[in-house]
């Protein structure tokens, strides 16, 4: 079981990837390099900060997974709500550090700085990756597609 385990979690992985990928090919041929520069740089920062809420759920999962649900369950509100403010806290101080830090990183790219603190809202929904960490956790991941599968037949 735990080898079937890997493997849908590397499926999954894989077509994240590959969809997390198509945007800049799309944005490449209808809207040209020059627009993708400034998309990429755009979502660089904003991107970095994705991947520290993804670590932060990576290495949590571990520790999880040893603890019984039901023990876990009635404080994982209260998490997901103090990672909720914090995301919020961190996508306003990003809205001011936004201007000096692409003056002193990218100087050449200041027309990302607007598309990138538009694109840092969406790190409000980070803490996301901490529910899904703990639906992998205690493998309860198949049990939400199933029921959403079922809700899709109705």
């Amino acid at each position: 079981k735990v080898l079937e385990y890997g493997k849908h979690l590397s499926a999954v992985n894989i077509l994240a990837t590959l969809a997390d990928q198509a945007d800049n090919v799309f944005l490449f041929l209808f809207a040209g390099p020059i627009n993708l520069a400034v998309y990429s740089f755009a979502i660089a920062f904003p991107e970095v900060i994705k991947g520290m809420f993804k670590m932060i759920t990576t290495l949590s999962l571990p520790k999880l997974g040893k603890q019984p649900f039901s023990t876990f369950q009635p404080a994982f509100l209260h998490h997901l709500g103090i990672l909720l403010v914090l995301a919020g806290g961190i996508v306003g101080f990003y809205w001011i550090m936004a201007p000096v830090l692409f003056h002193v990183f990218f100087p050449k790219y200041l027309a990302s700085i607007f598309y990138s603190q538009v694109f840092s809202l969406s790190l409000i929904g980070s803490p996301v990756f901490l529910a899904v960490g703990v639906l992998q956790a205690y493998k309860m991941h198949r049990k939400i597609s199933l029921k959403i599968e079922d809700k899709n037949h109705l």
